[in-house]
């Protein structure tokens, strides 16, 4: 069994809230910025935190999970009509 790898000062408790955290974020949580985000914010947000969280830069099994969640989020948001059925679906 492949064990993750954790960079110095990094946790198994601190992957496992990420986790949590990701599961009960909205998009716009997950990308870290607020609803009123232009497209462009949010193109950076996806970026930057694909940089942090591709699974080849720290090598974190859970790091996966990250990405999907980040590219399902961008992948909505970045579209102007998903983006608005989504915010609708907030609101109601």
């Amino acid at each position: 069994c492949k064990q993750a790898r954790f960079d110095e000062g990094e946790t198994e408790i601190n992957v496992i809230l990420i986790f949590i955290s990701f599961l009960m974020s909205s998009y716009y949580e997950v990308l870290e910025c607020e609803r009123s985000a232009a497209a462009a914010t949010l193109k950076q947000a996806y970026h930057r935190l694909a940089l942090l969280h591709h699974p080849d830069h720290l090598n974190f099994q859970s790091n996966d999970y990250i990405m999907a969640q980040l590219n399902e989020a961008y992948e909505v948001l970045s579209d102007p009509n998903w983006r608005l059925l989504y915010d609708q679906w907030l609101d109601s």
